[in-house]
């Protein structure tokens, strides 16, 4: 996080962002829609007035309300989004008063919400929506009465509830638009077989827990430059760095080489002459900084057959984590390792490999150890924040942030910072400023 983010001994609040976002209670969540390739298609938004103000269905013109200003007037929208697709649910009063109209309609598709009665009177404004250009999403999609077909007719998203249809009706919706008609979404996929059978049965997007987690059978074999990485990732973890054999690894990578010789002869280093040994170059960053930049360097080659929305997400979970720990007054000494659990808490996904097998090829402190494979000790409520806060469970959140003495808007605040921060790094790779394989040019801010 940019800025002084700990607290003194005596308590006094933090600096930064971070204490002047806290109060705001900026509760944002954003779901991923995957395409068949697991690349990222767009993002349904889930936004909450507070911790307490969940929303239930009976207050839909507030939360749609608060969704398109926290996300247009006080995020901005490419910040929440990186320039995806975004799915906001519409009530039916909403949708009437042409509210859309004011949201760019290449940038925002229209969910409209299962109990919205397709009245000859809605069908009117949707299909305003439509000649202006706007993707219409159906939500909780079943086979209706025949009243609902001009809605359907309209409609270019369909989304299909994974856990709340059986087989036979997700087959049959299948089959109706096997042809022609809407696009089909199935949601609340939750495992890589309910993937696999939604590919097969011709559904285009998908959204839910699969990706983040995806289901592990066995191990398999990790390439070998895969390989080089994970050792890479042994010696920096090390109670005491060996700079022998991490110069060694550093020179089989001209990219992770070319960041480390650039960085220690930047202006904030202040060498009056120029390093060029690689030894002095190591030693130079220092133990904390190597530690953790060639954790993303070595996070980022290992995951670049990955769809780029995992790495963002591991970049994501790592800042948070870091942050959190810096404005906790009973974390703050925890600093590097939250951020290596947040970093980490994906390399099963980033590699294929169970994080069992993973964790334990990697000398990590006790206590990062604990909260990765056991979700106990001192940073297990770190990582269970951060997760709580991308599912929008935020009665979880507040609950888990008070285990270390924070509120949910600081959680809240830290998590923008972080996905701007993970945003600003692959940002810089897809405009061509830094190989695909390289780290950040310079993003560390010592908290």
């Amino acid at each position: 996080m940019k800025g002084d983010t700990s607290r003194t001994e005596g308590g006094a609040e933090p600096s930064g962002p971070l204490s002047t976002m806290r109060r705001a209670e900026i509760f944002v969540a954003r779901q991923p829609i995957f395409d068949a390739y697991r690349q990222v298609h767009g993002y349904e938004l889930l936004y909450r007035a507070s911790a307490e103000n969940r929303y239930t269905g009976t207050d839909g013109d507030r939360a749609t309300s608060a969704v398109i200003a926290r996300t247009f007037l006080s995020l901005g929208l490419d910040n929440v989004t990186g320039g995806k697709l975004a799915f906001i649910n519409f009530p039916r009063q909403m949708i009437l008063d042409d509210v859309a109209e004011a949201l760019p309609h290449d940038r925002v598709a229209i969910e409209i919400l299962e109990d919205v009665k397709p009245d000859p009177e809605l069908i009117a404004a949707v299909k305003r929506l439509k000649h202006n250009g706007y993707t219409v999403a159906l939500d909780d999609f079943v086979l209706l009465a025949p009243e609902y077909e001009p809605l359907l007719e309209l409609a270019d998203v369909v989304k299909v509830d994974w856990r709340a249809s059986d087989a036979k009706s997700r087959e049959a919706i299948a089959r109706r638009f096997a042809k022609q008609g809407p696009q089909l979404l199935a949601e609340k996929v939750e495992t890589e077989e309910e993937f696999k059978r939604a590919v097969e049965l011709g559904y285009r997007y998908f959204q839910g827990f699969f990706f983040a987690r995806p289901q592990m059978v066995g191990a398999r074999e990790v390439p070998a430059f895969k390989l080089n990485y994970l050792r890479l990732l042994k010696e920096i973890q090390a109670p005491r760095l060996d700079f022998d054999a991490i110069e060694r690894i550093v020179k089989t990578e001209p990219t992770l080489l070319h960041w480390v010789l650039k960085r220690v002869n930047s202006a904030s280093y202040g060498f009056r002459s120029r390093v060029s040994s690689i030894r002095q170059a190591l030693i130079a960053l220092g133990e904390l900084e190597l530690r953790k930049w060639v954790a993303v360097f070595c996070i980022a080659g290992m995951g670049e057959d990955r769809p780029e929305e995992l790495l963002v997400e591991c970049f994501v979970r790592a800042y948070l984590c870091e942050a959190l720990a810096c404005a906790s007054t009973v974390l703050s000494r925890y600093k590097t390792d939250a951020f290596l659990v947040g970093m980490f808490s994906l390399l099963d996904a980033v590699l294929g490999r169970p994080l069992a097998e993973l964790v334990g090829e990697l000398p990590l402190s006790p206590e990062a150890r604990s909260a990765l494979l056991e979700g106990t000790g001192p940073l297990a409520p770190l990582l269970a924040c951060t997760i709580a806060y991308e599912r929008a469970d935020w009665t979880q959140v507040a609950e888990l942030a008070r285990q270390f003495r924070l509120d949910a808007g600081e959680v809240s605040a830290g998590y923008f910072e972080a996905l701007a921060r993970a945003q600003e790094v692959f940002g810089d790779v897809a405009a061509g400023r830094l190989p695909a394989r390289a780290a950040p040019r310079d993003l560390s801010r010592e908290g």
